[in-house]
């Protein structure tokens, strides 16, 4: 195909530029295109050291888009975060339910992969919405073992786990149900929309797709691994304690051993002073002995 030469000659901050545009179809991902031309033509740049190579248009705005919604998928878990904190009065354990999140993002790279779709700027924005709803599922499962577990905790003399994990058990298995309905009611509800039932929207489709095999593969695995990642946190708790306990004893045991010795050294001090006290006292006994038997021995011979 013939294309038309340019009639004038572009400058940008005074090299000699030339500018070449192109439009994509919607499904096409910008950034994929700008990497295989940088791959086609970088090592033919290689050859010409005084020629660059930049791109921008669609592809700049996702890069930086790209990282403001990274920022804000950071913001987002650390608010949800200090949210569960404040829920559950512990900084442990909102730990296990932000555990979902990456479950959820497992079925979202499973999800683009099997489909054959590439991982578009609206899919992100469905993995930032995903890390907000994946949540729910654990702390469910995690508030309704909080209330079974925490009372025997109380009266739990031995520092051990083991005398727990019934009311673990109990507590996951309790809320199976709930948490399999509730998936089940929102995964339904957003299928058609990633399939193009009724209607399709090549902007939207990515997005959904993302929710709804993230909730579903993040739902099956926080069944399974919750309570174990609950009970792993008991351990670590127990033995924490178990630990705090022993250093109590072994500072109380030195606290005790103390006074003891204190008591007995001055004790022995002040019994060694006295003895060597009592030597100048007789030392001066025997001196005034000697002149009262010179005088008395002096009134005899006077006699």
């Amino acid at each position: 195909s013939r294309v038309r030469a340019e009639t004038a000659i572009h400058h940008t901050e005074g090299d000699v530029t030339t500018t070449v545009s192109a439009q994509t179809t919607v499904t096409t991902v910008p950034q994929q295109v700008i990497d295989s031309v940088i791959k086609k033509f970088s090592p033919e740049l290689k050859d010409y050291p005084g020629v660059s190579f930049s791109y921008g248009g669609e592809a700049e705005k996702s890069k930086e888009s790209v990282k403001s919604l990274l920022f804000a998928f950071v913001g987002g878990i650390i608010a949800i975060y200090l949210v569960i904190t404040l829920l559950f009065g512990s900084v442990s354990q909102p730990t296990i339910v932000l555990l979902a999140i990456p479950f959820g993002l497992i079925g979202v790279i499973w999800s683009f992969y099997f489909h054959g779709r590439p991982f578009s700027f609206l899919g992100l924005i469905g993995v930032i919405g995903l890390s907000g709803i994946v949540v729910n599922n654990s702390i469910m499962m995690v508030e309704f073992i909080n209330k079974l577990v925490v009372d025997k905790m109380a009266v739990t003399e031995r520092f051990s786990s083991m005398s727990l994990i019934d009311d673990i058990i109990e507590g996951a298995s309790r809320r199976l149900r709930p948490i399999v309905i509730t998936t089940a009611t929102t995964v339904f509800g957003l299928l058609p929309t990633a399939y193009g039932i009724g209607g399709a929207d090549p902007f939207i489709e990515p997005m959904v797709l993302a929710l709804a095999y993230g909730i579903i593969v993040s739902t099956f695995i926080t069944l399974i691994l919750i309570p174990a990642f609950y009970m792993a946190n008991l351990d670590g708790y127990f033995f924490g304690k178990r630990v705090l306990a022993f250093v109590k004893q072994k500072r109380n045991a030195g606290k005790m051993s103390l006074p003891e010795e204190e008591k007995i050294s001055p004790k022995q001090e002040s019994i060694s002073v006295s003895e060597k006290k009592e030597e100048p006292i007789s030392m001066s006994a025997d001196k005034d002995d000697k002149p009262v038997k010179k005088a008395k021995k002096k009134k005899e011979e006077g006699l």
